[in-house]
């Protein structure tokens, strides 16, 4: 995930994705009731309906102050695109 620093963009963070096919999502009959889990450090992914995948957010070269594993970073103006798409700079 790259943040945008006036006209330049900077690497903030990546993302660890689970396909919704590859891992039953929470409303499926066949979800194994608990999410599945980023390895090697224990965190559960997060259902995101949008995208029909788990998904955690990691921001190691990006400060976030909510936490390194945070979903949203506040740091990130568009990661606020992902919870209302509708504003302006999401478009």
């Amino acid at each position: 995930m790259y943040s945008r620093q006036g006209s330049t963009l900077r690497l903030g963070g990546f993302d660890d994705v689970v396909p919704g096919a590859a891992y039953p999502p929470p409303e499926s009959p066949d979800y194994p009731g608990q999410p599945p889990m980023l390895e090697g450090v224990g965190l559960p992914l997060t259902w995101n309906e949008s995208h029909g995948a788990w998904i955690i957010h990691t921001w190691p070269w990006l400060h976030n102050p909510d936490g390194m594993f945070d979903n949203f970073n506040p740091a990130v103006p568009l990661c606020e695109c992902e919870i209302s798409p509708t504003q302006p700079i999401c478009n």
